[in-house]
């Protein structure tokens, strides 16, 4: 798992709740952003045939890998990228 160090994170993104909420809804979503982008190149593999490359994500952000291997596979209608996310990694348990 990819280590979550909420400080800077939780400064960006705008919002009313208090920075130690933002920093808690962080730790909390971490592990399930975790599992989804391991599913994400999972699908990649198994639709593409193409092996991601890990160098290319490990400086980004969560939500940027995600972004990232979401390009990488077939395009989907999506209202955001949480909810693509959950899309694609779902599909994995669908039988071919």
């Amino acid at each position: 798992m990819i280590e979550a160090d909420t400080s800077d994170t939780a400064l960006e993104i705008d919002t009313e709740a208090s920075i130690s909420t933002v920093r808690r809804w962080i730790t909390q979503y971490r592990p399930i952003i975790d599992e989804k982008i391991s599913r994400l190149k999972a699908m990649v593999i198994q639709v593409r045939e193409k092996v991601v490359n890990e160098a290319s994500l490990s400086a980004e952000q969560p939500m940027a890998m995600i972004h990232k291997l979401l390009k990488c596979l077939p395009a989907i209608n999506y209202t955001n990228t949480i909810g693509a996310a959950y899309m694609y990694s779902n599909a994995l348990a669908i039988p071919k």
